[in-house]
């Protein structure tokens, strides 16, 4: 796995989206790149619409020749890669407890017998599981971006087109899609959110995995001229749904969410309007102080930095997301 992930990040194999299993490569990262792209997208009134999903067991449903084949195509040789999965499909699982080890067992030889196909996943636990649900993703994203989905913007300094098609952390996923020019509405946006999100969900599918409505949401983000100032138009005033299917195959319709509502991603409240993740934060980061007070007072302060490590960790990583003023920081501690 290590070699492997060597290898893609040598070249740059991996797409730009996936920020997840790479070195120099942090959550807070993608957070803020989303924040970004939200920025961008109310300083040029862009319409622009998000669909914040999950991937279930994505390491348990991963289809051995899809893997194979996105490990390989990052240019491993695949005798390696066949006696991965050769090991894997003849393996045979025990339950281990304090009482010993079970009697019965799943997977392997068993499965054979019965003609029935081996176990897919690549297993908890595994070396190179991250590096094989990295090579995957990327076919995924690559998938995406061929067929021309995401956002594209041209920057007001430099001129320079950017372009994305999600924010990608290991299994969660932040599908963009953005309007082709400023005089496009919101609503003009959501039948190409549909169909990205169809062909991503399409794409896991081919690949073993699944998508988890219940983990996942959707924003429409676009702006309307009050007379004095830019301000976002509401649920009401853009009525739309998007749907995706469970791990039964059933139609759901995911929860839409207003652009000023935050919601927990990759542990911290992030909303398309700047000014509501500060307010979000801050009851967070008030009871993590009253957290470390009280551990502080405990101990007397003697093995300081073994303990306040993560404090100050998710401290700075929030203030790297968005700054806060003195009075802010002041109210906080």
């Amino acid at each position: 796995g290590r070699i492997a992930m060597r290898h893609a990040e040598k070249y740059n194999l991996l797409p730009k989206e996936q920020y997840g299993s790479q070195k120099r490569h942090r959550s807070i990262t993608c957070l803020l790149n989303k924040v970004l792209i939200c920025d961008i997208s109310r300083q040029l009134c862009l319409p622009l619409a998000l669909t914040s999903n999950d991937a279930v067991k994505c390491y348990d449903y991963m289809i051995h020749n899809a893997t194979s084949l996105s490990i390989q195509a990052a240019g491993i040789p695949h005798q390696p890669i066949t006696a991965m999965f050769a090991v894997l499909q003849n393996a045979q699982h025990y339950v281990l407890t304090a009482f010993g080890k079970s009697k019965q067992s799943y997977g392997g030889r068993k499965r054979q017998l019965k003609n029935e196909l081996p176990l897919m996943g690549v297993g908890q636990g595994n070396g190179s599981g991250l590096a094989a649900y990295t090579f995957l993703s990327a076919i995924l994203i690559k998938v995406l971006a061929s067929l021309g989905y995401g956002v594209v913007f041209t920057t007001a300094l430099s001129l320079t087109t950017f372009n994305t098609v999600c924010s990608m952390f290991v299994d969660d996923c932040d599908l963009w899609q953005s309007a082709t020019d400023v005089n496009e509405k919101g609503e003009d946006v959501v039948e190409k959110m549909q169909e990205a999100l169809g062909t991503w969900e399409g794409c896991l599918t081919a690949s073993g995995g699944a998508l988890s409505p219940s983990k996942s949401f959707w924003c429409l983000i676009d702006y309307r001229w009050t007379g004095d100032k830019w301000v976002y138009r509401t649920k009401e005033e853009m009525p739309a749904n998007i749907q995706m299917h469970d791990e039964q195959g059933s139609l759901q319709t995911l929860q839409r969410h207003e652009p000023t509502q935050p919601e927990k991603t990759l542990g911290m409240l992030t909303t398309p309007e700047t000014e509501q993740i500060r307010v979000g934060q801050i009851p967070h980061l008030q009871e993590k102080v009253k957290e470390f007070t009280l551990v502080a007072s405990a101990l007397g302060w003697r093995p300081f930095w073994s303990w306040s490590r993560p404090f100050f960790g998710d401290l700075g990583g929030r203030g790297q997301l968005l700054p806060f003023p003195r009075p802010k920081v002041t109210k906080i501690l």
